[in-house]
């Protein structure tokens, strides 16, 4: 029993070294009561806020991950970013070529990889599409486009 009150009296830095059992019991009463208060505050205080917050947020829209794979060049979209990876034997200024047909769909590189063998280059490429150059078109359809035209310098 002695070891409880010294525990409890551990707690309570505030109470003088002399304290007696009843003094150590009473502060422990109140500081437990100050303790649920301040509880149910936050409790209360978290709930009002989340409901908030979950009224005012959309719900999630649904992204699908999506694969083409052409010769030589595979495509992978997943919302607004998309990976580009293009397998092509040497061609000089190949990459110019290609960052200026994304330019000209308006896809901005995050990231290039380029991997050189002696067969040919492997290049690929993290892309964010900015706005389509038309509203009728999607991002989807921006980035195949930008393919094919890739292709067509591969070929």
């Amino acid at each position: 029993m002695r070891n409880m009150f010294s525990s409890l009296h551990a707690l309570l830095p505030e109470l003088p070294s002399k304290a007696d059992n009843s003094a150590i019991v009473d502060a422990t009463v109140k500081k437990i009561k100050n303790l649920k208060k301040i509880i149910e505050i936050a409790i209360a205080t978290s709930y009002h806020s989340s409901k908030a917050l979950v009224q005012s947020t959309p719900p999630p829209q649904q992204v699908a991950f999506r694969t083409w794979s052409y010769q030589n060049v595979v495509l992978n979209i997943y919302g607004g970013e998309a990976q580009f990876c293009i397998c092509a034997t040497k061609i000089l200024g190949l990459l110019t070529m290609i960052a200026f047909v994304l330019e000209k769909y308006r896809i901005d590189v995050v990231v290039a990889n380029i991997t050189c063998n002696g067969n040919g280059n492997f290049y690929m490429i993290l892309a964010h599409a900015r706005q389509c150059l038309q509203d009728s078109i999607s991002v989807e359809e921006t980035y195949k486009q930008a393919t094919k035209e890739i292709m067509m310098l591969i070929s």
